[in-house]
C-alpha cells in the first residue's frame, strides 16, 4: 500500500522533473495563482519548492527499496540460523 503512494507521487509528479524549472508545471501555476492574487511571484522560491518535493519523492522510493531489500535479507538470515540450530539439535539428539 505504501509503494503504491510512493508511485502515484512519481507519476503525479512525471512533468516536474525537468532540469530547467521554466519547464515545471507545477512552478508556473505557483506563480500563476501567485500573481493573480497580486503577491509576488517569487519564481525562485517556487522553482526550489518544486526540486525539493522532486527529490524528496525520488529518495522516499529508493529508502522503501532498500529498507524492503534489508527486511527480506534479515529475514532470510535469521531463517538460516533457525535451521542451523535445528539441524545442531537433532544432531546433539542424535548421538
Amino acid at each position: 500500500m505504501i509503494l503504491a503512494g510512493y508511485i502515484a507521487s512519481a507519476v503525479l509528479l512525471a512533468d516536474n522533473f525537468h532540469g530547467h524549472s521554466s519547464e515545471n508545471p507545477l512552478r508556473n501555476w505557483l506563480i500563476y495563482i501567485r500573481m493573480v492574487n497580486d503577491e509576488s511571484d517569487r519564481a525562485k522560491r517556487s522553482s526550489t519548492m518544486v526540486r525539493m518535493l522532486d527529490a524528496g519523492v525520488l529518495i522516499m522510493v529508493f529508502f522503501f527499496f532498500f529498507t524492503t531489500l534489508l527486511s527480506f535479507w534479515l529475514a532470510t538470515l535469521s531463517m538460516q540460523e533457525h535451521y542451523e540450530k535445528a539441524a545442531v539439535a537433532d544432531m546433539e539428539e542424535a548421538r
